[in-house]
């Protein structure tokens, strides 16, 4: 199966990089597909053959049936979804995708599973009934309700970890195999955003300012709240998860900024896809590095130049592909933020913070080395500094912008540092919110059984006093 996988990788790789834009027309399927490859999804679609090929050199030889079922699923929900270029067929495979992961969870491990499964239903449902009012005709500008762009925005949020219906992707990264995890956290998470870019059209929104404002203020609230979470967390991967939820926030204001604008730009959408592979590359990097510094010389120093390099990307680091991120996010959420925009840059030092502490706590994990990790580091690496090569030819150097970065990111690594034995003492629920609510609803079920079963002799004796009065 890793063999299928790691050519499957490569394929999608190359495609997605030597073939020309183009579309495709399947008018002889049931409701008709059109396959697409454009610069919005060029850039996604090449985070897909690297995490694929990632995580082939990170699955074990030998896996079960479950997983091997629920990994073609996966994979080939992944790959629909990013080349659809209409509706129907962009949601069977994010439909496909979506429930196929549940197979990644372990018996042990149900009630995460669980939870997963029930806001993967939630999304599918809100999708459908966001399609359906999509289908209509809306060829005239302005005709898209509110209400319809909403349902998009909460369907998709589901995969991308948008405050509140965030509970997935801690959780996903958390209960799942590390190989699987590579998966979710390079590639899947990208079809929610994906979705975003392909459902919601400016220019036939009624009210495109209201749904790009509140797109990105849910954005900002994710940002803060997924920070807050993280340094909860003890398990490396929990960490990761919360730290994905506060980089696709970032890109989250971006794109709610673009749609406020309330006309279609290709370009601005495809910046954005291209963020989201600088984080899918980073990101990969670090799953794959969650599994415990090499016991041997090379091997830890390779590992602390993978993990170094992707904590800088993602902290926004001068010449790291994170820089053009953080550049974006300051030229394009004025528009919505306005002077809040300033604050921007504390972004890079709690970024930086969160990963210093995924970085303490990934030593406490296990040191034993899987087959192939090697070699996925070694790729990560060559990724990491092809990205941030081609940065360092593109982007102007500003030393006052850079000592600003430098000194959040030092700062905060410090702090970080200092007081690593005060963080993680009050330990949250990997999942927060979602956990919580199961939590309760379980504790109210069996309260009101109990209650019942209390209640039961009373309510016997009453009827049988009740029946014995009128016989009598």
């Amino acid at each position: 199966m890793y063999g299928v996988l790691f050519i499957s990788g490569v394929v999608v790789f190359a495609g997605a990089a030597l073939l020309p834009a183009g579309h495709l027309t399947l008018d002889w399927l049931l409701l008709g597909a059109t396959i697409v490859l454009d610069d919005i999804n060029r850039p996604l679609l090449l985070a897909c053959g690297l995490t694929w090929l990632l995580a082939a050199l990170m699955c074990p030889r030998q896996i079960s049936v479950k997983l091997r079922l629920g990994l073609v699923g996966v994979t080939a929900g992944n790959l629909l979804t990013l080349i659809a270029g209409d509706h129907p067929t962009l949601y069977t495979g994010f439909a496909l995708m979506s429930l196929s992961a549940y197979t990644f969870f372990s018996p042990g491990d149900r009630g995460a599973g669980r939870v997963y499964m029930a806001w993967a239903m939630v999304a599918e449902i809100v999708l459908f009934a966001a399609m359906i009012g999509l289908q209509k005709d809306h060829s005239l500008p302005s005709s898209v309700p509110v209400g319809v762009s909403l349902l998009v925005i909460l369907g998709f949020g589901v995969k991308v970890g948008l405050f509140p219906v965030h509970g997935t992707v801690p959780v996903s990264y958390r209960y799942t195999p590390l190989w699987a995890g590579v998966i979710l956290a390079g590639s899947a998470i990208n079809c929610g955003l994906l979705g975003w870019l392909r459902w919601l059209q400016p220019e036939l929104m009624m009210a495109p300012g209201v749904v790009g404002q509140a797109l990105t203020w849910l954005g900002v609230v994710s940002y803060g709240y997924a920070i807050t979470i993280g340094f909860t967390q003890s398990h490396p991967r929990a960490i990761l998860g919360y730290s994905s939820i506060s980089q696709m926030a970032l890109i989250t204001i971006v794109a709610g900024a673009i749609v406020s604008r309330g006309e279609h730009s290709p370009a601005a959408f495809a910046a954005v896809a291209w963020a989201a592979l600088y984080h899918s590359v980073a990101k990969s990097a670090l799953f794959v590095a969650s599994r415990g510094v090499p016991a041997q010389i090379h091997g830890r120093l390779l590992w602390w130049f993978v993990v170094l390099l992707a904590a800088l990307s993602l902290s926004g680091m001068t010449f790291t592909a994170g820089a053009l991120t953080k550049t974006m996010l300051e030229n394009e959420a004025l528009v919505v933020l306005g002077p809040v925009t300033s604050l921007v840059w504390i972004s890079s030092g709690l970024s930086a913070a969160l990963l210093t502490w995924f970085v303490l706590n990934v030593g406490q994990a296990s040191a034993v080395r899987p087959a192939g990790m090697t070699a996925a580091l070694l790729i990560c690496a060559v990724a990491l500094m092809g990205l941030s090569l081609w940065v360092f030819t593109v982007q102007p150097f500003d030393t006052m912008k850079w000592l600003q970065i430098t000194v959040s990111i030092g700062f905060a690594a410090s702090v970080v540092v200092v007081c690593r034995s005060k963080m993680g003492s009050k330990q949250v629920i990997c999942g927060d919110l979602t956990s919580y609510l199961v939590q309760g609803s379980f504790w109210v079920c069996k309260y009101l059984r109990t209650l019942g079963l209390e209640l039961r002799p009373v309510v016997e004796r009453l009827v049988r006093r009740r029946l014995l009065k009128e016989r009598g």
